[in-house]
């Protein structure tokens, strides 16, 4: 509850867990529009996002009229037990998720008293692709009920990165690539659609008792949040950095990495390091073992 005022007095940005900030992107997102770098619809949706929080496209008649679901965990995630801890006390930690404490009976009963309707979600794991010995949490939405409850009309989008670099490369160019850490994470949740985000799972190594974790902010497995990242950063981070003058170059897209293509080598890596100053200036990271 102290979150959710926090909210409404001062906006999502100003969570805990969120790094971007607010007064930086009003400023430079409104010379964009008049620049004609970004389409204003896309601008106000943006800014009402990062007052109020990201909704994934979530229906909230739907969700509030769909009572109570708790779902258990895929023995995926049980049997690597040690890295999702690892990656959900990352998160934890980084104020993305918040434990509301060890599961009972009695905390069911005060979440219930709390919300009228809320989910707990079923996770499971999978290996990262550059980190083996690290696990990805991920979050069943889709078996909550919660992505068939969102209105994903302004958030569908289809990618033809593969091409756009296809294309760079019968050109001749070079490309260098970099990647958004956290990604998903990055976008605050709206407060109303916190009680649809939670899941049960172990917090300390040590212990056998699960806890009641709720997402604030965005995770993998959300119907929406590609989406909601697409218009974030490739419409509106990328349009910006363009307005600026940031980003002059090619950058093909695919979801959170990207690629800067140029026939000069050289300039490469100095583009791709203003752009990423850019957007560490307005709360983005970047995953440097990436880099390449």
């Amino acid at each position: 509850m102290r979150l959710t005022e926090l909210v409404r007095m001062e906006g999502a940005c100003s969570l805990p867990g969120c790094t971007l900030d607010y007064n930086r992107f009003v400023p430079v997102l409104q010379r964009a529009v008049k620049r004609g770098f970004i389409i204003p619809s896309i601008a106000h949706y943006t800014l009402r996002s990062l007052r109020f929080g990201y909704t994934g496209g979530a229906i909230r008649d739907q969700l509030e009229r769909a009572g109570h679901r708790e779902f258990r965990n895929y023995p995926s995630a049980v049997t690597a037990r040690i890295a999702v801890t690892r990656a959900l006390n990352k998160r934890i930690a980084h104020g993305k998720s918040l434990v509301l404490g060890e599961w009972s009976n009695s905390l069911r009963s005060s979440v219930s008293l709390l919300f009228d309707a809320w989910f707990i979600f079923p996770m499971g794991a999978v290996p990262k692709a550059l980190e083996l010995e690290e696990m990805r949490p991920t979050s069943d939405h889709t078996r909550s009920g919660f992505n068939s409850m969102c209105d994903l009309a302004g958030l569908r989008h289809s990618l033809d990165t593969y091409n756009e670099i296809a294309m760079g490369f019968l050109k001749g160019y070079f490309m260098h690539v970099s990647d958004v850490a956290d990604a998903f994470p990055t976008l605050p949740v709206a407060p109303w659609v916190w009680p649809f985000l939670m899941c049960r799972f172990f917090t300390d190594d040590s212990s056998n008792r699960l806890s009641l974790i709720v997402h604030l902010f965005a995770d993998f497995g959300g119907a929406g949040w590609p989406g909601e990242f697409k218009v974030f950063f490739c419409d509106v981070v990328v349009g910006m950095a363009r307005s600026e003058l940031i980003l002059t170059l090619e950058m093909p897209i695919y979801v959170d990495d990207m690629g800067i293509m140029g026939p000069l080598a050289r300039v490469l890596g100095a583009e791709m390091r203003s752009f990423q100053l850019f957007a560490m200036w307005l709360g983005l990271l970047f995953k440097w073992l990436k880099d390449c």
